[in-house]
């Protein structure tokens, strides 16, 4: 084979391969929906992790957006090239100019689209031929229109090409120094510079901007919009296995599972305990800097820990269960505030879009049940937490609101039947008899969402540093079960950020932050002492410098260690109670 016939070769399979590498990228952003290029995406989902964070603690943060086109645009790039070379001796054989693009092109596009049917079809979508016809011609027509496009410019001579390389490292150098501009800081060893502003922190489980934004854009939720215009906002990339458990732990500590003990939500049949965490949290470890927390109904925090502060264990509401609140004199002031909460929480019949029929309740008896739950456990939150803003003894209050993931696992096909008919009606088939009942669901709960923050904004007022933080986003995925009860809406690895307040940027948009960043950056925002063995980084950027200059950093080389017993979950009488809730919640399956 001649060289000029291989170099055709290889660039003609490179071209096309960027050209599926782009369109599968632009497929994997579809968060909402993402199954018309719903390829295995593990793998490619820890490349744009990785990407991520490595670009973020390089000092060149990018949006996630970035990180998937470059990921999967780099992949597709290579992979293309290698089959083009590979199949360089049978295009010189058919004497094919261009090295075969057209050949390359057609097979690439005739692989990912039989790999998509197939994936599809075991998925068991409602409809696969229809959508998968039109991914197949789309994907040919972007494929050969780019890669002929390419491939032109890149054969109309060497002095054009090295413009263009030219050009593109201008732009990415440039790219780099306008990224890199951020406030400068001091560093110090322990010294400790505690700002006046404690902090809020507000957890929204499975909110994603490619959600909220849809809420936000309908006016369902009015605060968190003009929050946004205030703040510094962007994704924040959460990491898979996306349980609850796992990955909040991993915000309130800065450590992975394999660092802070919480891999699942149970273990050999019981539920994760707090003695099972071997990482410091944000609960225990302010005490020990002479600063105080409030947290609620925060994972695995059962039986509550004795330390400097107030903790309402996630299992509070079983009865019968010991050291569900601490410290234990707090006991009858946060069932007083259940009580209030359980009158003023909305009823079921507030969120639903009418007047059920005849039958609905039977129909969707475990949903219903699931919606009324969440309400109460929101409102009850909420009233804890502006209760502890109020009580002005905490540095840092929690306020962790489920009702998003709850609501969204068992009513998503619903509410994206409404929002998004075109692929809903290939995902789930035609709507049922009750979508107008259960449509508005999931976006009504959103407007609730948005006045629970309100009031914890208002009880806090100007004076409190915000940060709102989610686990993953919301997505659809195929009715499944392991009963009668099937699970509509599933997880994404994109979750969301925001900041605001006296020490935050206004209209800024963070890039690169992950789970792992919040922690040191609320650590940061305290004034306390900040780990350099955390994985996570500062979220400098994102931080107000009105003299140019930030505070300085109270670094450690690490915390001190933290005293551990038996990891061992603690066995009760009330676990299976508890598991089968979370069974009939759609976190746990047999």
């Amino acid at each position: 084979m001649s060289t000029e016939t291989n170099d055709s070769s290889l660039t003609a399979g490179a071209t096309v391969g960027l050209a599926l590498g782009l369109a599968l990228g632009v497929g994997a952003l579809l968060e909402r929906h993402d199954y018309f290029l719903a390829l295995p995406t593990y793998w490619p989902a820890d490349a744009v992790s990785a990407t991520l964070n490595g670009l973020a603690s390089w000092g060149w943060p990018i949006s996630r957006t970035e990180a998937v086109l470059l990921v999967h645009a780099g992949v597709g790039l290579v992979g293309g090239g290698l089959v083009g070379w590979v199949l360089g001796p049978f295009c010189r054989r058919l004497k094919l100019k261009r090295g075969g693009l057209v050949p390359l092109a057609l097979l690439g596009v005739l692989a990912v689209w039989a790999v998509a049917i197939v994936i599809w079809s075991r998925r068991g979508l409602a409809a696969t031929w229809v959508p998968g016809w039109v991914l197949g011609a789309a994907l040919l027509v972007w494929t050969l229109g780019f890669a002929l496009g390419v491939n032109r410019l890149l054969h109309r001579g060497w002095s054009r090409g090295v413009i263009l390389v030219a050009c593109g490292l201008l732009l990415l150098v440039g790219g780099w120094v306008w990224r890199s501009q951020v406030p400068s800081f001091s560093s110090a060893s322990v010294q400790l510079n505690r700002p006046a502003h404690p902090v809020l922190l507000i957890g929204l489980d499975a909110a994603s901007w490619a959600n909220l934004d849809l809420s936000i854009e309908a006016g369902a939720m009015p605060v968190l919009e003009a929050l946004k215009t205030r703040s510094a906002w962007g994704e924040l990339e959460s990491q898979d296995p996306t349980w609850s458990p796992v990955i909040w732990t991993t915000i309130a500590t800065g450590r992975g599972p394999s660092k802070h003990g919480i891999l699942d939500f149970s273990k050999d049949g019981v539920p994760y305990s707090s003695n099972s965490r071997t990482a410091w949290a944000f609960w225990d470890l302010l005490p020990t800097y002479g600063a105080q927390s409030s947290f609620h109904y925060w994972w695995a925090s059962w039986p509550a820990e004795e330390v400097d502060g107030r903790i309402v264990t996630d299992r509070f509401q079983q009865q019968g269960l010991d050291q569900r609140v601490y410290p234990p004199e707090e006991q009858g002031r946060i069932d007083e505030i259940l009580r209030r909460a359980s009158q003023k929480a909305p009823s079921v019949e507030d969120v639903l879009g009418g007047v059920p029929s005849d039958g609905f309740g039977e129909r969707h008896a475990i949903k219903l049940g699931v919606l009324e739950e969440f309400l109460l456990r929101d409102e009850f939150v909420t009233e804890m937490s502006v209760d502890a803003i109020e009580d002005g003894r905490f540095d840092l209050v929690s306020v962790y609101l489920r009702g998003i993931d709850a609501i969204g696992h068992k009513f998503w096909e619903w509410h994206y039947q409404e929002t998004a008919p075109f692929f809903a009606q290939w995902v789930y088939g035609e709507t049922d008899q009750d979508q107008r009942i259960l449509g508005p669901v999931v976006r009504n709960v959103d407007s609730l969402i948005d006045g629970w923050v309100s009031r914890v904004l208002e009880a806090a007022g100007p004076d409190w540093n915000v940060v709102i933080v989610s686990d993953h986003g919301m997505r659809a995925t195929v009715p499944r079960s392991d009963g009668a009860e099937p699970e509509t809406g599933t997880h994404h690895r994109s979750g969301l950020i925001l900041m605001a307040g006296p020490d935050v940027k206004e209209d800024f948009v963070i890039r690169g932050a992950s789970i792992y960043d919040v922690f040191p950056t609320i650590m940061y925002l305290m004034g306390l002492p900040v780990a350099r063995d955390l994985p996570g980084r500062i979220l400098f950027e994102a931080l107000n410098a009105p003299e140019g200059e930030l505070p300085m950093v109270a670094w450690l080389d690490r915390y001190e260690d933290r005293p551990l017993g038996d990891p061992t979950p603690i066995r009760t009488d009330k676990d299976e109670g508890y598991l089968e809730r979370l069974k009939a919640l759609g976190y746990v399956v047999d």
